[in-house]
């Protein structure tokens, strides 16, 4: 009996093997295919949750959906909360924009506000993992690099967003190459309070410039500025805001929670009238998804057997 038994758990083991070797795409022994593929084929007949390897999901878009929102709030949760561990942050991050990628398949059944909410996400946390990947050689040769932003989800006014939290580096690269030029020149001509504020809008429609550039390579149409539009406006309103904190001082002040949920609503409103337009136009949106799944596709089929061979 002793003998049956190991020779049952010695099939059942290389069974097993055999499906392992299937599912992460190593070749299988010609006399043991047949048998591999067979046991496969049962387990897949148990299992009606997922109909083959390329996952095809039995639930309904509606039950999908729903899935997806309940993830993306937990990991959006996780996030604001900020976790202790950069490694887990930076894997929740990764797992957020795979998700938002991912929801991109079922915009004809989302809301034009959670589209545009999509974008904005998949704006920031590509940005974060871009630089983070570029930066990571560098950061192996001890040496300290600036962040790239600085939690901008936590934002409580445009001043804080601009100046304090989104893309730091260009904001740190402005500040000494324009704004402070600008102002020391035009103070002696207007005033230091007016050259302040004139020199912001300047340095606000410099990086509307080098944006509708950027918008320029990747579109290769015709710059139409509403980009540089739309950092002329935040230049406005922050010099506006500016001012009125000035003369309400310390009197008067928005709770963090209105302030921070304003600064967004706003951001979000001439984000979608002016900085998204351009690029929607001219398909880059698409074009960036099919990317995206040309480097998973890659990394599916080439992941596994770069495992093996190592």
């Amino acid at each position: 009996m002793e003998k049956i038994s190991q020779a049952f758990e010695k099939v059942n083991t290389k069974q097993a093997l055999d499906k392992m070797k299937m599912f992460v795409g190593m070749d299988v022994d010609d006399d043991d295919e047949e048998s591999a593929a067979a046991s496969s084929s049962g387990l897949q007949h148990q299992d009606s949750f997922i109909d083959d390897f390329n996952s095809n999901c039995t639930l309904s878009t509606k039950q999908r959906f729903y899935g997806f929102a309940i993830c993306l709030a937990a990991g959006l949760t996780c996030t604001l909360l900020g976790l202790p561990n950069k490694s887990v942050v930076l894997a929740v991050k990764a797992l957020l924009l795979g998700m938002i990628i991912h929801a991109y398949n079922y915009r004809p059944h989302l809301h034009p506000y959670v589209i545009l909410a999509l974008y904005c996400c998949h704006m920031y946390l590509g940005l974060e993992i871009f630089f983070l990947l570029i930066t990571t050689p560098v950061r192996t040769l001890r040496f300290e690099l600036e962040p790239q932003s600085n939690e901008p989800y936590l934002s409580t006014s445009l001043q804080d967003f601009w100046s304090r939290r989104w893309n730091l580096m260009v904001t740190n690269m402005l500040h000494p190459m324009v704004y402070d030029p600008t102002r020391r020149v035009r103070a002696r001509v207007v005033g230091e309070r007016w050259a302040r504020l004139s020199a912001l809008m300047t340095t606000f429609a410099v990086s509307g410039l080098m944006h509708d550039a950027t918008y320029y390579y990747l579109t290769c149409v015709q710059p139409t500025w509403e980009v540089t539009w739309f950092f002329v406006l935040h230049g406005a309103c922050m010099a506006v805001e500016v001012e009125v904190k000035k003369a309400v001082a310390n009197r008067w002040r928005l709770h963090p929670v209105v302030s921070g949920l304003l600064t967004f609503v706003f951001l979000a409103v001439t984000g979608n009238w002016l900085f998204f337009p351009q690029l929607l136009r001219n398909g880059v949106d698409t074009k960036a998804r099919g990317e995206y799944a040309i480097m998973v596709g890659f990394v599916n089929a080439n992941l596994p057997h770069l495992h093996y061979k190592a």
